[in-house]
């Protein structure tokens, strides 16, 4: 199917938006994490996640995690604090004593302000919730992106604050999705 004003594409054919990626992948995941954490865990990287597969699991999509927290379990507004109520992360897995959130990107890379904000929301997690608890970032790119960076001869310390960077390839490879591997190549350098 197609449209004559998509030059006889459909939608899914055009869009870059990783939120509809994401919004796929959350579908994929929701009602099987554990197994998605196995699988997650055993992703090739040269950074090991060791999360406890046993544990309940629960995705999240489109996560307002400091908005959220801190209205229903502080009982306050994220106005009156210092984290932006429109601060969003892709996907969040969360245990009991695991969060992981996952940042993805399709059509570009990650920006080093962007980084910076991953660095500070390991931390202000950690200090709002109050205990220990472990918190990792996922990236999700391009097999192309990461290709990018031997061919260039760009510095992987860019994807440094990250614990594990995983592709849409990868992705596209567990759910058998063309979906995902359109996403992969949908990266521009």
């Amino acid at each position: 199917m197609g449209y004559s004003y998509l030059n006889g594409k459909n939608w899914l054919k055009v869009t870059r938006e990783e939120r509809l990626f994401c919004s796929y992948l959350y579908h994929d995941i929701i009602g099987v994490e554990k197994e998605f954490v196995v699988w997650l865990n055993a992703q090739p990287d040269d950074k090991t996640l060791n999360l406890p597969p046993q544990d309940d699991w629960e995705i999240g999509y489109e996560v307002c995690f400091y908005r959220d927290f801190l209205r229903v379990i502080k009982g306050e507004s994220v106005n009156d604090s210092k984290y932006s109520p429109k601060r969003t992360f892709d996907l969040c897995l969360f245990g009991e004593n695991n969060i992981v959130i996952f940042e993805a990107k399709v059509q570009q890379g990650f920006a080093r302000s962007q980084i910076e904000e991953f660095k500070k929301d390991k931390d202000n997690i950690k200090l709002l919730i109050g205990r220990s608890i472990k918190v990792n970032l996922v990236a999700i790119v391009s097999s192309k992106y990461l290709d990018n960076f031997n061919k260039y001869g760009k510095s992987k310390d860019m994807l440094a604050p990250f614990d594990k960077v995983i592709t849409w390839k990868q992705i596209s490879q567990k759910y058998r999705r063309d979906l995902y591997m359109q996403a992969d190549r949908t990266y521009k350098r």
